[in-house]
């Protein structure tokens, strides 16, 4: 404590003249502000101890080498998803420059420190928390809340960097790989493909000359537009040629929500002749199995991406089509041709196919994926050198860079979690119990497929609605209106599935039933457990691979213990030995209980017969325009019973 007395000596020598009291209430201010400077410097020193041990511990603690603030006391900055549900964050530590935070999702916890953003404009950041081969002189002044001048050392620009790092790669993409005209780059490199005849066709044979389709005047004005620009852009040229196909507009749901009609020309007599290139379009699942371990996307469209293959001079004119004012032919590949996405599919391989280690290619859609940003950037450099090589344009709009988190092949991706976009399941429900027509059920179906993967059977759950496509279907039956509750019942409750990793250890846990089987696979993993299939009968993941097999059934074990020598009666302990015999796997013993979800799905089919037994069934006729009946036979039989 200072008395004025002290004040008074600590002044009075130095003085010239003498003292006031306002000298002495100037002096008081100046003294007070320098014990409040140093109990706030005490309580910094203290925090800056107290985060200094906390590291120490959570360096001793560290697992893993992929946390490196954790492991070094000077570590980078860190971070932090957002999670989708706050209640999953349970602890939260505050010191002065960071805060501990404790995420806790059920079983699942883990711990990280973040630092503090306060929404300023510019922050600062206790020196020893960062690299120093971060730091950047400056001579920028900043000043604290209290008005109070802040020492400021050096400026770190890390994270800044990295976002920049993101758009001046935009820009460079934009620059050199982008266009508004699909075959904007030709000068670079051309890509051209023929269009053979099947081999017993003979053009003598009168090709088809089909007559044009009439448009309203709107139309007419709409179609004039389009073909005008296509022609400036050289995409189309004015023809004579013997072949013409008929050109119409189409206004779907796709079409409404982009508000521009879509020109669609009817290739199908041109198609019956040409030979098929039968390229094989690659397998989903096989393609994602390969980002598992990937953090960071990148995604790609290619302009237009048939338009970007020219057509040889001498086949050019079997794409001819005719509107209501004229007769064209394409120069590049039109959508509708049966070979443009082989043919396309084809070119992208041959120039990805050696990048496959982080690149994946279907039809025009181009994902670049790595397990750090710094590889990623890598790898992108690598992409644009190839594409502008290559003469390819990538569509503006859709340039996705440095996702977390991306949407590819009607998945959404994330951290080695897939799920259906949620779009997709909305479409579903939409759908009516009763569909009304064909084309109604192909748009079902169609929407339904992006979901196969994650609903067990659905193949035969959708069996009887496949029967209603073929010619002179039977009538709808309350089957089928069944089937369709089915699904979109399904549809709400569907799982996330997790990517198989070639590190993890698999395990299937299976039942059996009087009527079924069932069986999960799962994946191990650092002490995690996620599952990956649920339908027992897709065993391509297991080929070649040891694994783990879980069951309730302790007779199982010594199915191999079997002498199948000269016994007739054990022959089908023979068959399943041969049948086993090319998997590497071990047998475990579980209790009932502990094996609960693969006997529910060994007796799921039970369960949904039994409850559509109990469920009223209306009785009646259908056919297009379908409404929901029953056979009278089957009420017959129910009755009976």
């Amino acid at each position: 404590m200072y008395s004025y007395q002290d004040i008074l000596n600590r002044v009075k020598g130095e003085a010239k003249i003498p003292i006031q009291v306002e000298d002495l209430h100037h002096e008081v201010k100046i003294l007070k502000r320098e014990v409040a400077e140093n109990k706030q410097r005490l309580i910094y020193l203290e925090n800056a101890f107290q985060a200094f041990q906390e590291s120490q511990v959570l360096k001793e603690n560290s697992e893993t080498s992929t946390n490196d603030f954790e492991r070094k006391t000077a570590g980078k900055t860190l971070l932090i998803e957002e999670s989708d549900n706050i209640n999953s964050i349970s602890k939260v530590h505050n010191q002065k420059w960071m805060s501990k935070i404790v995420f806790k999702v059920k079983d699942f916890q883990f711990e990280a420190l973040a630092l503090i953003d306060s929404g300023a404009d510019q922050n600062i950041i206790q020196e020893g928390l960062v690299p120093s081969k971060y730091f950047e002189k400056t001579k920028e002044s900043l000043s604290g809340a209290g008005g109070n001048p802040l020492n400021i050392q050096f400026k770190l620009s890390k994270k800044p960097l990295v976002q920049s790092k993101i758009q001046n790669f935009q820009k460079q993409l934009e620059k050199e790989v982008c266009s508004k005209l699909p075959n904007g780059f030709w000068d670079r490199k051309k890509h051209m493909v023929t269009l053979p005849y099947e081999d017993e066709f003979k053009e003598a044979q009168i090709p088809t000359k089909a007559q044009p389709i009439q448009m309203n005047k709107d139309l007419v004005k709409v179609c004039k537009d389009e073909i005008m620009d296509l022609l400036n852009k050289g995409l189309i040229s004015p023809s004579k040629s013997p072949w013409s196909c008929s050109a119409f507009y189409v206004n779907n749901q796709v079409e409404k929500e982009r508000g521009v009609l879509r020109l669609v020309i009817n290739y199908k007599p041109l198609n019956k002749v040409l030979k098929w290139i039968r390229y094989p379009i690659p397998n989903r699942q096989d393609l994602l199995k390969r980002i598992t371990l990937a953090k960071v996307f990148s995604k790609f469209d290619m302009k237009s991406g048939f338009w970007q293959i020219q057509i040889h001079p001498a086949d050019r004119y079997k794409t001819t089509f005719n509107v209501p004012f004229g007769q064209f032919q394409w120069n590049v590949m039109p959508f509708g041709l049966k070979n443009a996405p082989s043919e396309f599919q084809k070119i992208m391989n041959d120039i990805f196919n050696q990048y496959q280690e982080f690149t994946i290619v279907y039809i025009d859609d181009v994902l670049v994926f790595s397990n750090t940003v710094d590889q990623h950037f890598k790898h992108l450099r690598v992409f644009l050198n190839v594409i502008k090589s290559n003469g390819l344009v990538v569509s503006q709009p859709k340039i996705k860079l440095c996702q977390t988190k991306i949407r590819f092949l009607g998945y959404e991706i994330n951290q080695g979690i897939i799920k259906p976009i949620q779009r997709s399941l909305e479409f579903v429900d939409k759908f009516p119990d009763v569909i009304q027509d064909k084309t109604q059920l192909h748009r079902f179906l169609g929407c339904v497929n992006y979901i196969g993967d994650f609903i067990r059977d659905l193949r035969s759950i959708c069996l009887p609605l496949y029967d209603r496509l073929k010619k002179n279907p039977k009538p709808w039956t309350y089957e089928h209106t069944r089937a369709v509750q089915s699904i979109k019942y399904l549809a709400k409750s569907i799982p996330c599935l997790s990517l198989v990793d070639e590190q993890a250890k698999l395990i299937i846990d299976t039942d059996a039933s009087d009527i079924g089987y069932g069986g999960i696979l799962k994946q191990e993993l650092n002490g995690k457990i996620s599952i990956i299939d649920t339908d027992a009968s897709d065993i391509g993941d297991l080929i070649n691979k040891e694994f783990l097999v879980r069951t309730d059934s302790k007779a199982s074990k010594f199915i191999f213990e079997k002498d199948v020598k000269n016994l007739i009666l054990k022959k089908i302990f023979a068959r399943w030995q041969t049948i086993l015999s090319c998997f590497d796997f071990k047998i475990e013993p579980i209790k009932g209980s502990e094996n609960s979800l693969a006997d529910y799905l060994s007796r799921e089919h039970l369960l949904k017969t039994t409850s559509s037994a109990l469920n009223p069934q209306p009785n009646g006729t259908a056919s297009w325009p379908a409404t929901a009946i029953e056979p009278a036979a089957t009420t017959a039989k129910q009755s009976k019973q």
